[in-house]
């Protein structure tokens, strides 16, 4: 039996927003990537503290203290922007920890893509599956429809069926919720899917 191919929500969700060869070259990127490692994720600690932070009820001095004692330069900035973004989503919110789950979405039994959402929160009386955006590029409304869909179908569908799926911008503060407007995306992602697993068989047969 072939080893099923493994990859990330947002794996796919880039792969979605590319056109021609770019999504080619973004198979090959995750085909030849080297194995996940903490030291080599440059969000690790920051995401860690996060969730820390957020489990503990410790508020936003905790964070700042935080950035102040970070001593690798090239991350501070990013750092900060994230934790003022997110300071400036939680203001004004009553907002306690809720513990999030993982879960995988299966295509065709050979493709597996990775869902994990890194926050419960209950907002009020509403409960939360939460995914995080940590990058500096605006994440569109296209990519977080997506990526909330997949969550849609393997959590908040399921065993998590009570709680909204939701995607957190953490630089802009904005709170991404699932837009029901949104028609055929199910159809769209198994294309990609299609489409991904297309690409990475040619790399395979390539490289045996």
């Amino acid at each position: 039996m072939a080893e099923k191919i493994i990859i990330s929500a947002t794996d796919l969700v880039d792969f979605s927003q590319r056109r021609g060869v770019t999504k080619v070259t973004k198979v090959k990127n995750v085909f030849e990537r080297e194995p996940y490692s903490p030291e080599k994720d440059f969000y690790f600690r920051l995401r860690r503290k996060l969730i820390s932070n957020l489990k503990g009820a410790k508020g936003a001095e905790d964070l700042l203290t935080f950035i102040e004692n970070e001593s690798d330069a090239r991350k501070k900035p990013h750092f900060l922007a994230i934790v003022k973004g997110y300071i400036k989503f939680l203001k004004k919110k009553n907002v306690s920890w809720l513990v999030p789950n993982h879960a995988d979405w299966n295509y065709k039994n050979e493709l597996i893509i990775k869902v994990n959402p890194e926050l419960g929160l209950l907002i009020g009386e509403e409960k939360y599956l939460v995914k995080l955006h940590f990058k500096g590029s605006k994440i569109n409304s296209s990519e977080a429809q997506y990526i909330l869909r997949l969550m849609e179908m393997s959590l908040c569908n399921g065993l998590y069926k009570g709680y909204k799926c939701a995607l957190l911008d953490l630089r802009k503060g904005s709170f991404h919720a699932v837009n029901t407007k949104s028609i055929m995306l199910d159809e769209l992602l198994e294309a990609e899917a299609e489409s991904f697993l297309k690409i990475w068989k040619g790399f395979e047969r390539r490289s045996a």
